[in-house]
């Protein structure tokens, strides 16, 4: 492959710093959520059932560690900050 074939393949990842800053933005406002649930689906309408199978388990997994994060710090704070 040449440089220029090269090229034009990793051209769009050039702007990639700036793509996820405002898929970060995108993120924030609509919700965690919201943006699984259709990747999700589409993976399971490509066929791509054991991905899919993989991607539930590793939302499940996030979401179970997002909801016991404000518990945690809490304790945390309780057990080395509190006289």
């Amino acid at each position: 492959m040449n440089n220029q074939n090269e090229w034009r393949r990793f051209k769009p990842l050039t702007n990639y710093p700036v793509k996820l800053k405002y898929i970060d933005k995108l993120i924030r406002e609509i919700g965690v959520e919201e943006i699984q649930d259709p990747v999700e689906l589409k993976l399971m309408e490509f066929d791509e059932f054991n991905t899919a199978r993989a991607y539930i388990l590793y939302r499940q997994k996030h979401k179970i560690r997002r909801d016991a994060e404000p518990r945690l710090t809490d304790t945390y704070k309780e057990i080395f900050f509190t006289s």
